[in-house]
C-alpha cells in the first residue's frame, strides 16, 4: 500500500495482480477498480494475497476482492464471471442482499477463501469450503456470500485478530486464547486431536495434554497468531510457539527422521 494506493506484481494468470490484464508484472503495478475508466482503487489501509487472489482494506471498513472467483472467494456467484471465473479489476464484496460489507475492521485470505473480521469481534467467510474454512457442513463445498463463523460453542467471546493459512483459519479471541478451524491434517489446528481432518466448527488451541486425542488445556495469554500453509506460530507471554506441519523445520524444531513429522499442539520455537 502507498499513499492508500496498491501496488502489484508478479504472477498474473488469474487477474489477481488487479491491473485489467492477465499479464505477468515484474514492477509494482497499480490496483484498478471496476468503475467507468478503471481508476485505481484509493483509501486502502491493508491487504491480503490469497492462492489467486486479492482482498483490499478501506480505511472506512469497506472490502475490495479481485482475482480468481472459482470458488466465490470475490464474493461474487462465479456463474456471472464465466468462462474464466475470474475478475482482474478490484470490486467491493457484498452481502447477500447486495450491501456492501462493511464495519470491517480486518481481513485475510486462505488458498480459495476469504474472510472479514468485523470491528464488533464478529468473523465473516466466503468462498471455498472444501476443508470446512466457512464453518458450514461438508455438504457445502463453497459459497461466494459472507456467512458469520459460529463461536457461540466457546463461550461469551469475541475475535480480536485472525490469520489464514492454506486450508485453515486462526482467530485470536478477547479471552487470550485462540480458535482454530478448517484443514488439520498436520494438527495445524493444535486441539491434540488429528482423526477428523476437516473441522468446520471453531475449537480451541490447546497446550499440555497426554496421548489421549483432544486432552489439554486452552492455550492463553496469547498477544500474536500467524497461520502458514498448513502449520501455525502464536505468540504468548513473549515465547513463540508453533504448530501443525514440521517437515521442513518451519515450527524450528528438529525434523523428524522416523515420526509423523508435525506437531498437534503448540511447542516452543527454538532459537527465539
Amino acid at each position: 500500500v502507498v499513499d492508500g494506493e496498491v501496488r502489484s506484481w508478479g504472477y498474473n494468470g488469474a487477474g489477481q495482480l488487479g491491473d485489467n490484464t492477465l499479464t505477468d508484472k515484474t514492477v509494482p503495478t497499480p490496483v484498478l477498480s471496476i468503475g467507468s475508466g478503471n481508476p485505481p482503487i484509493t483509501g486502502i489501509a491493508d491487504v491480503a494475497a490469497g492462492g489467486t487472489h486479492s482482498l483490499a482494506l478501506t480505511t472506512d471498513g469497506r472490502v475490495y476482492a479481485w482475482g480468481s472467483n472459482a470458488y466465490g472467494q470475490l464474493g461474487s456467484d462465479p456463474a456471472l464471471l464465466l468462462p474464466l471465473s475470474l475478475r482482474s479489476t478490484a470490486d467491493l464484496v457484498r452481502l447477500a442482499d447486495g450491501t456492501e460489507l462493511a464495519g470491517v475492521a480486518g481481513i485475510a485470505a486462505g488458498g480459495s477463501t476469504s474472510y472479514a473480521l468485523k470491528s464488533d469481534g464478529t468473523v465473516w467467510a466466503w468462498g471455498y469450503n472444501g476443508m470446512g474454512q466457512l464453518g458450514l457442513p461438508a455438504n457445502a463445498e463453497a459459497n461466494h456470500q459472507p456467512v458469520q463463523i459460529p463461536f457461540g460453542q466457546l463461550g461469551d467471546v469475541t475475535v480480536v485478530q485472525i490469520s489464514a493459512g492454506l486450508s485453515h483459519v486462526l482467530a485470536l479471541l478477547s479471552d487470550g486464547t485462540i480458535a482454530a478451524w478448517g484443514f488439520n491434517f498436520y494438527g495445524q489446528l493444535g486441539n491434540n486431536d488429528t482423526s477428523n481432518p476437516r473441522v468446520s466448527t471453531p475449537v480451541r488451541v490447546l497446550t499440555g495434554g497426554s496421548d489421549i486425542p483432544g486432552s489439554g488445556t486452552p492455550m492463553a495469554g496469547v498477544t500474536d497468531i500467524i497461520a502458514f500453509g498448513n502449520h501455525s506460530l502464536a505468540r504468548s507471554s513473549g515465547v513463540w510457539y508453533g504448530w501443525g506441519n514440521n517437515g521442513n523445520g518451519q515450527l524450528g524444531r528438529p525434523i523428524s527422521t522416523s515420526g509423523e513429522g508435525f506437531f498437534r499442539v503448540p511447542a516452543p520455537v527454538l532459537g527465539l
